[in-house]
């Protein structure tokens, strides 16, 4: 599930026994930055904070614009260690 805040919320299909190590990663194709940061784990599920920030170049300058939420996430896999 999915929140207006970019926070993604997913439950495993079982319980672990332990919290499970939780490892984020993020592919895309564009020249935004992508920021995914874990926001709860659990025992039977974990979110995770999905943040979009735009490259803005400015007198040839690369600089950070402004950050938005975003708007989907493809997979998500969680493994316990």
């Amino acid at each position: 599930t999915s929140s207006a805040g970019g926070t993604y919320t997913f439950t495993y299909p079982s319980a672990f026994s332990a919290n499970p190590v939780i490892n984020v990663s993020v592919e895309d194709g564009g020249t935004d930055i992508i920021t995914p940061k874990i926001t709860a784990v659990s025992t039977t599920a974990a979110s995770v904070s999905v943040n979009r920030t735009s490259a803005v170049t400015i007198l040839g300058i690369s600089v950070l614009g402004v950050v938005s939420n975003v708007a989907s996430v493809v997979d998500i896999c969680a493994t316990q260690s």
